[in-house]
């Protein structure tokens, strides 16, 4: 989706900058600004591209021949801050009175809603080294990988730095960018927020090529170092590319048999009016058309939760028609900490009465508990139709 539309920019805005140290126009500036603009509303940090490149010209645009210094940069920058700041500000006026509120949920919901920092890291890194269901290959050994790579390169390359301007300036915002993404937990597969980096990593690792050669000329003896890391390194990224392939595979044979199948037959089972209450949103309520609300305990769309956190009153208070429960288990009520107790909740049981449970992976019997309120009256046909999602063969 947005992820490789990021990649490109991230390198488009690394080329500009190349250009800015060569030939300090101020169009050049003005190019600059607007793909930070265009950069600016990803999520988790998008708007920090901008400053840091800034302060890459600044720093390294230093790095040119005695009493130069950075000379000529200021009114490229100044265009570039200039056109950056009236296009965002537009933007954010605009996004504000739309959406009626300054922080966006998910952002509310990735690491600034509570608690402590080092929570959202530990999650993190959890997700990075650490297999957390029977796929989601962790990806922070790649990543990991890459950056040291990166690292030994630019470390070896120091004494050459004058030439090195563009390298130090993606690597800079490569390392700016993974310290900004620990800070928002996200369980994707593949590391969704930190493959956009790996474009800008390739620039810094390509100094090893020069390092590693030295300066004897392209003997096969003194290349073959760089040539064997280039290998492993490509060896895995195409494996990687494979597993997240067959993963992603996974996940939508999974979402096709069991959440497109459950929103459709809400959609033609209950009332239009109904309201629906889902944790896990998923495909659902695309499918089943109605008004939805997302209970998740760290919901991502559901601006009261994201803002003052999950409480049994606002379920009451929204008192949806129908609530989607997501579960560890086929037959025991195993489901998030907050919605355990919701259904243990005297009054929960005397509104809503279970209808089927979605199985919807493999993994720990993963499922959707589907309740619905006990007056909602569902004919031996309908309750015939509920889908079963993933089956045993």
């Amino acid at each position: 989706m947005e992820t490789s539309l990021f990649a490109a920019l991230l390198l488009a805005a690394v080329l500009v900058v190349d250009y800015l140290f060569e030939l300090r126009m101020v169009w050049l500036g003005l190019a600059l600004g607007l793909i930070g603009v265009a950069l600016a509303p990803h999520p988790s940090g998008g708007s920090r591209a901008l400053p840091v490149l800034v302060v890459a010209l600044l720093v390294f645009g230093r790095w040119t021949a005695p009493g130069d210094k950075v000379r000529g940069l200021g009114r490229p920058i100044l265009a570039a801050l200039a056109l950056y700041a009236v296009l965002l500000i537009g933007y954010h006026l605009w996004r504000v009175s739309y959406f009626d509120a300054f922080w966006p949920t998910p952002f509310l919901s990735k690491g600034v809603g509570g608690g402590l920092p080092v929570d959202t890291w530990i999650t993190n890194l959890r997700n990075l080294f650490i297999r957390q269901t029977h796929y989601y290959v962790p990806f922070g050994y790649y990543y990991g990988a890459l950056a040291l790579l990166a690292l030994v390169g630019a470390a070896l390359g120091f004494s050459r730095r004058q030439a090195l301007r563009v390298e130090y300036t993606a690597l800079l915002l490569a390392l700016v960018y993974g310290a900004v993404y620990l800070n928002f937990a996200d369980w994707m597969p593949g590391g969704r927020y930190l493959a956009p980096l790996v474009g800008l990593l390739l620039v810094p690792f390509s100094l090893l090529a020069a390092e590693l050669r030295g300066t004897g000329g392209s003997n096969w003896r003194e290349v073959l170092p760089f040539t064997l890391i280039s290998f492993l390194l490509v060896a895995m990224s195409l494996s990687g590319v494979a597993v997240l392939r067959n993963e992603s595979l996974r996940l939508q044979t999974s979402t096709a048999v069991s959440l497109v199948p459950l929103g459709q037959w809400l959609h033609d089972t209950v009332p239009a009016d109904s309201v629906l209450a889902i944790s896990d949103v998923g495909a659902t309520p695309y499918y089943a058309r109605l008004k939805t609300v997302d209970i998740n305990p760290d919901s991502l769309t559901d601006r009261h939760i994201a803002e003052n956190g999950w409480s049994r009153d606002y379920f009451f208070a929204v008192d949806p028609d129908v609530v989607v429960l997501t579960a560890f288990s086929l037959d025991k009520p195993d489901f998030y900490g907050a919605h355990e107790e919701l259904y243990a909740e005297p009054q929960f049981q005397a509104i809503y009465t279970r209808v089927g449970v979605v199985r919807n992976d493999w993994y720990q019997d993963r499922s959707y508990w589907v309740f619905v309120r006990q007056n909602m009256n569902l004919s031996p046909e309908q309750m015939a139709s509920f889908p079963a999602g993933l089956t045993k063969q």
